[in-house]
């Protein structure tokens, strides 16, 4: 009976801290102005999503291995490992990424991935307060910056003098 009453305990007690810590990289705000270098802007991912994206990387990676050492390898094992594999490049992902702006345009870097817009290319602002996030829109190719980037205020007053453009609101 106290076995299962410990197991019960430290079940509660895990959801709690993933709730807790989930709350608190929502909240977060992080610096209000971007980095700047001559005419450009550099609006990087808040230091708390760094860290827990490398957290999760590095956790997942361990498990992986781990795994992975396994004399007997079974399917189950390998879709296990398949599955927990999946969430390193997202957790590399989630610490990865920098928008830079300057008098030419936008551009979004996440890994090796790179987006750019010019100022004049941008038809369509729209901003979500609940979820912090800008979506950009420039003909059919369209940009989110969510709620990872610092200054995010910052970059839409930005966005809305460089374009002329009002943003909608979600």
């Amino acid at each position: 009976m106290s076995e299962s009453v410990g197991a019960a305990i430290s079940q509660v007690l895990t959801i709690a801290l993933i709730v807790f810590v989930v709350q608190w990289l929502l909240g977060v705000e992080g610096p209000k102005v971007p980095e700047t270098r001559g005419e450009s802007f550099f609006y990087r991912t808040k230091w708390q999503m760094r860290i827990a994206g490398l957290a999760v990387a590095g956790f997942f990676t361990v498990v992986l291995v781990l795994s992975l050492r396994e004399v007997e390898v079974s399917r189950d094992r390998l879709l296990f490992s398949l599955i927990f594999g999946v969430f390193i490049p997202l957790g590399i992902w989630l610490a990865s990424g920098v928008i830079t702006t300057n008098q030419m345009g936008i551009t979004k870097k996440v890994l090796w991935v790179s987006h750019s817009f010019l100022w004049g290319e941008i038809t369509e602002v729209s901003y979500s307060e609940k979820r912090k996030e800008i979506r950009i829109r420039a003909a059919d190719r369209k940009m989110t910056v969510d709620r990872r980037f610092i200054a995010g205020k910052h970059l839409l007053k930005q966005i809305t003098e460089r374009t002329g453009l009002h943003p909608k609101m979600l």
